[in-house]
């Protein structure tokens, strides 16, 4: 009971401290100024663009209820509630911004898709490096299925009379690789096919995926920020709706069920141990 009193003790003073340092920095930045440029920011925001702040507002409001939850799943591994506070901002801000980063590289990535679109001129190889992409193309075909025959046992290289190399074909598996190859060849050629021209629908998945791949380190942060927000809000709702005490009790009612199922089957082996020690005495020589 002391203990808890004094973490109690510990953790009113440690959101009281919060606050204060909240409220000092809000303070500062009002006397100082700086927080008349943001809300004259906002007024015309609100007056020009009310979707964009609308989503704005949406977006920190996220933010705020993810934290929360953040911050509570993270007393669960820390005492120090303020740390728990530093991490969790750190975490939302981190995701905040870098997704309104990678929605910007989206809105500039796709306006600028009409500049490569067919018919423009832009992005279309001339005719060297066109053969030169082809010839490769067929290069890297032909090695795949190379792999491809001897990977699945179709070809194989075996030392014959004299210490030469000698080729051993399966031909019925070289038939069924060599089909399956040009199948998975065929497919991979009408899909690229659909990709340069199939207009409208194709193209803006091929170019979110340049956008993707051109911002790849963003979509790092954001997935790792995004994995330690849902552990952390996760076990937050877990304790939530299934409370320590339930689990005990859930925990023990487990082992009472097993013990019992032991001790079941502890009662049930002896008795097939001494029904057979009694067929054996009985089927045995008096002496």
């Amino acid at each position: 009971m002391v203990a808890d009193g004094a973490g109690a003790i510990e953790a009113v003073w440690s959101y009281g401290l919060i606050a204060l340092l909240l409220l000092g920095a809000a303070a500062v930045q009002w006397q100082s100024g700086l927080l008349r440029p943001v809300l004259r920011m906002v007024e015309e925001t609100l007056a020009g663009n009310w979707q964009l702040a609308v989503l704005g507002a949406a977006a920190i409001a996220l933010s705020l209820a993810s934290g929360y939850t953040t911050f509570d799943g993270l007393r669960n591994f820390t005492s120090a509630p303020l740390l728990s506070v530093l991490v969790a901002f750190g975490i939302q801000g981190v995701l905040l911004i870098v997704s309104w980063l990678i929605g910007e590289s989206f809105a500039a990535g796709m306006g600028r898709q009409a500049a490569g679109s067919p018919g423009s001129g832009a992005g279309r190889p001339g005719t060297g490096e066109a053969r030169l992409v082809v010839g490769l193309g067929a290069v890297l075909v032909g090695l795949a299925f190379c792999w491809a025959l001897g990977r699945y046992d179709a070809v194989a290289m075996a030392a014959g009379a004299g210490g030469w190399l000698q080729l051993h074909a399966d031909w019925p598996r070289v038939g069924e690789v060599t089909l399956a190859f040009l199948t998975a060849v065929v497919a991979i050629g009408l899909a690229v096919l659909a990709l340069r021209r199939g207009g409208d629908i194709a193209r803006p998945y091929a170019q979110a995926v340049r956008i993707i791949a051109k911002d790849a380190m963003l979509w790092v942060m954001l997935l790792a920020c995004m994995s330690a927000s849902v552990l952390f809000s996760f076990d937050s709702h877990f304790n939530a709706i299934f409370p320590f005490e339930q689990r005990s009790r859930a925990a023990e009612v487990r082992t009472l069920d097993q013990v019992s199922a032991t001790v079941a089957d502890i009662g049930e082996r002896l008795r097939k141990v001494q029904a057979a020690e009694t067929a054996l005495l009985l089927a045995s020589p008096a002496s």
